[in-house]
């Protein structure tokens, strides 16, 4: 059953705010195209009344302490807030959240161990390395306790799942320990996912790592991927970022579930591949998760420097993925005389007219995808409705 709440008056357009009486998960392009598509962003009338909702439950999220993970789980969290869920934010003191800009969620924050000169260094993978060896010492004993302790708290509902970073390997250890079910949260594409996900094969045929005279071979168990789109740094500690990523493939393969930061009708082959791969309850795409949040103010980590924006502003819609056929794929070293090359030719000549054209099409299907009945609308209710099951 639905009731409806109350009509409110948002920047001069009448909104209808509706509930249900049982409340029932990306990528460059995504987040781009979703920018270009505009619908009616509703807070939750509860939320403006009463400043947060408990709810009938609870849960727990953990995102990884770097910018690209925590906008997306914040994003995530205030949907799940705004269908009647409970939140508690966990987040390491690198690069620790402020509370007061989400004062709708608690917040516990979980020792992490990273020296000040591995901090300092902004070497991710090494950064990612002490996080987790300190957090997993004893046995994950230290995010166990922590863990134990929010789940004791009887000051807030039940806590159904934690949804984490993949990547903080001590979670499902801890985690099973008190009998949590956990969810993963994927905060780039389902590509990119697929790519990580297959990180043994690919090392096992020889795509990786990369050869010079190679790099425009076809990766055949992953269209359209050729080799030099493969993810490998050169600069990380190859070693390292390999046991990183089979790690968190299975973190991943051990849920409960997984939500992707895409949409269906962008990522529609490598959805049902990893669907195909992973033997896990649930896989939603529920992207782009910063259309599908109320909240406009995210938890930047740097100064942000919007002049870029403002010139932007001023020209005609464009961007660069050779995937979807709507840009132009730049060879060799960035240099600017290739760079107003392509902007020109996108700009003024015919391939640039068509490429406009398909992302045209593209805008519409990101907003089709947060529409009432939208994929990415019905993804969130599945996961709402799946999360109380648990």
């Amino acid at each position: 059953v639905t009731w409806r709440l109350v009509d409110l008056v948002i920047n001069g357009q009448f909104v209808t705010t509706t509930t249900k009486s049982r409340p029932p998960f990306f990528s460059a392009l995504a987040c781009f195209l979703a920018a270009m598509a505009s619908p009616v962003q509703v807070p939750c009338i509860f939320d403006a009344i009463q400043g947060r909702m408990p709810g009938r439950g609870r849960v727990l999220v953990f995102p990884l302490p770097f910018q690209g993970h925590i906008n997306p789980m914040l994003q995530l969290a205030d949907v799940l807030h705004g269908r009647g869920l409970a939140v508690t934010v966990l987040h390491t003191y690198f690069n620790a959240l402020d509370p007061a800009l989400h004062p709708a969620f608690d917040f516990v924050p979980v020792p992490d161990g990273v020296p000040a000169d591995v901090a300092a260094s902004g070497n991710v993978i090494a950064i990612i390395e002490a996080m987790n060896a300190a957090m997993e010492a004893n046995g994950s004993a230290a995010l166990r306790d922590i863990l134990q302790s929010v789940l004791g708290d009887q000051g807030q509902p039940p806590a159904a799942c934690i949804i984490f970073d993949a990547n903080l390997l001590a979670v499902p250890t801890a985690s099973a320990a008190l009998g949590l079910p956990t969810l993963v949260l994927r905060t780039a594409s389902a590509a990119c996912l697929g790519c990580f996900l297959a990180y043994p094969m690919l090392h096992k045929k020889g795509y990786l790592p990369p050869q010079e005279s190679k790099l425009f071979l076809p990766v055949k168990e992953l269209p359209p991927l050729r080799v030099r789109d493969l993810f490998y740094s050169r600069k990380s500690n190859h070693e390292g970022m390999q046991k990183l990523v089979a790690r968190a493939g299975e973190a991943t393969k051990n849920s409960a579930g997984l939500v992707i930061n895409t949409f269906d009708a962008l990522e529609t082959a490598e959805l049902e591949r990893i669907r195909q791969q992973l033997d896990i309850p649930i896989v939603l795409a529920v992207g782009p998760l910063h259309k599908m949040s109320s909240k406009t103010i995210g938890s930047s980590l740097l100064d942000q420097d919007y002049s870029c924006i403002e010139w932007l502003d001023t020209q005609p819609s464009r961007y660069v993925e050779k995937r979807w056929g709507v840009g132009f794929e730049l060879e060799g070293e960035l240099e600017r005389g290739k760079i107003e090359i392509a902007i020109r030719k996108l700009m003024k000549e015919r391939d640039g007219y068509e490429m406009r054209e398909r992302a045209i099409g593209l805008k519409e299907k990101v907003a089709d995808c947060l529409k009432p009945g939208g994929s990415s609308r019905i993804a969130i209710d599945k996961l709402v409705q799946y999360i109380h099951s648990l």
